[in-house]
């Protein structure tokens, strides 16, 4: 018969407390017991474990390497304890969230950190995402998205939680501000840097019909925009830095900027885990401002 972990946690006990009633008392098991277990696992083995030549016993030289080994199926069998625990229970194994990139990053990470505390055993995806949130909402690839996206309200269930403003950029050392009667007309000679989708079937085409030049993420555009390669819109999270240092300027012809909504949705008649509503309760019940 080969050894098991109550061997293995008495060995560890043993080693770290030094005697036999120290462990006892730990692991609330019988003085022979241990010295049982221990004895059966030193034969079954082949080396001794325990040095026991003085009062105090001293773990050896190959039960220090051999526990050291041994330990990780502790850890292993306790984490394993977790997850059989919480499979047992409503509480999800996994949460996939999605989020655009024009919604601000800082209150996701502070979601984010009261998940890690909060529900440390649930494994969290989260995407950042260009006109794709409600795609993998609908395909049921995740559980919550984050989206400036038109919303289905028969498909999604939704809460708006901010207005935003995009408003049209260029360099501040860009040739078009020499013109002093710059209009909406003059920007169709300057590539538009727009993103392109992160998915193939999202349609985000721009309605500025002149030159496009498309890029696959929000840093690259603003980085091509401050170069003074391009046009574009960016949100205050991206732009309010810049801005400030006068890298770029803000055109604001008639009618702009234009606005946006941010909402929260989850997919009606999917059902939301302990997680996910937490998710969802997070941001509570305001109106945007």
């Amino acid at each position: 018969m080969w050894f098991g972990l109550e061997q293995i946690r008495y060995l560890d006990a043993v080693s770290r407390l030094g005697s036999l009633g120290a462990a006892s008392e730990e692991l609330k098991r019988a003085k022979s017991a241990i010295s049982k277990g221990l004895s059966n696992l030193e034969e079954q083995l082949g080396f001794e474990l325990l040095d026991r030549s003085e009062y105090r016993l001293k773990i050896t030289p190959k039960g220090t390497f051999f526990l050291q080994r041994a330990q990780e199926l502790l850890i292993s069998s306790k984490k394993l304890k977790e997850l059989a625990k919480l499979i047992a229970s409503d509480m999800e194994l996994k949460v996939s969230i999605s989020a655009s990139e024009l919604y601000p990053i800082d209150p996701l990470i502070m979601l984010l950190a009261k998940l890690r505390s909060n529900y440390p055993e649930t494994e969290i995806e989260f995407r950042r995402e260009t006109m794709s949130s409600l795609e993998l909402l609908s395909d049921d690839i995740v559980n919550i998205a984050f989206t400036e996206q038109k919303l289905d309200s028969l498909e999604f269930e939704s809460k708006a939680l901010m207005n935003l403003e995009l408003p049209i950029y260029l360099s501040s050392n860009h040739s078009f501000w020499d013109d002093s009667k710059a209009s909406i007309e003059s920007l169709r000679d300057i590539p538009n840097i727009v993103q392109a989708s992160t998915i193939q079937t999202s349609n985000n085409a721009s309605q500025h019909t002149g030159k496009k030049w498309r890029v696959n993420e929000l840093d690259a555009k603003t980085k091509l925009i401050a170069a003074g390669l391009g046009w574009g819109r960016l949100p205050p999270h991206k732009s309010k830095d810049l801005e400030e240092s006068g890298v770029i300027r803000r055109f604001t012809p008639a009618n702009e900027p234009i606005k946006l909504t941010h909402y929260i949705c989850h997919k009606r008649g999917r059902e939301l885990g302990p997680v996910s509503k937490f998710i969802w309760n997070y941001f509570g019940e305001e109106q945007p401002s």
